[in-house]
């Protein structure tokens, strides 16, 4: 008590060297300046990157989520794990447990290794992020190489997680 005494003095002592405020000094202000990053590098050099696919916008690492990366003009991410019976797929977490509603605690706590691809293609990734998401499923890394087969221009940066990558580059 003795020394939460002395914090709210010594706090005291210390706001009575503050000048007075208005109420407009407590409003943030916009930045203005003269300097514009665009007009001293080209846009084009610059590689903007969607998180997890575009996993913000849909459910991440999803193959509607790097679609609408690519859509958006960036550079998805993709999270590359592999499942037990060798499936490379794209999911971030180390575990089920904040993607996944609806499942059991125990297979809460597993991960992409610990089940096969037939068993995490049952698993809704999309539900957590709203009704409009219902439904969508683990993508396999073939399955976004099809995206990008017909696009040369599409680029995909992988984020390594757990993934065997020699099979990767097949």
């Amino acid at each position: 008590m003795f020394f939460a005494v002395r914090f709210i003095l010594l706090v005291a002592y210390f706001f009575s060297f503050l000048p007075p405020m208005q109420a407009e000094d407590l409003i943030v202000k916009p930045f203005k300046s003269q300097w514009n990053v665009r007009d001293h590098i080209p846009l084009q050099e610059f590689t903007i990157q969607s998180h997890r696919g575009a996993g913000e916008l849909a459910p991440e690492n999803t193959l509607e989520a790097f679609e609408l990366g690519w859509n958006l003009g960036t550079i998805p991410e993709a999270d590359v794990r592999t499942t037990n019976d060798g499936v490379i797929v794209a999911f971030h977490d180390k575990d089920f447990s904040r993607v996944v509603r609806d499942i059991g605690l125990e297979l809460k706590q597993k991960g992409v290794a610990d089940v096969s691809f037939d068993e995490l293609s049952q698993l809704d990734v999309g539900a957590w992020r709203g009704d409009d998401f219902k439904g969508r499923r683990v993508s396999r890394m073939t399955d976004i190489y099809t995206l990008m087969q017909q696009h040369p221009e599409r680029k995909l940066y992988l984020d390594h997680k757990d993934a065997d990558l020699e099979q990767l580059a097949d």
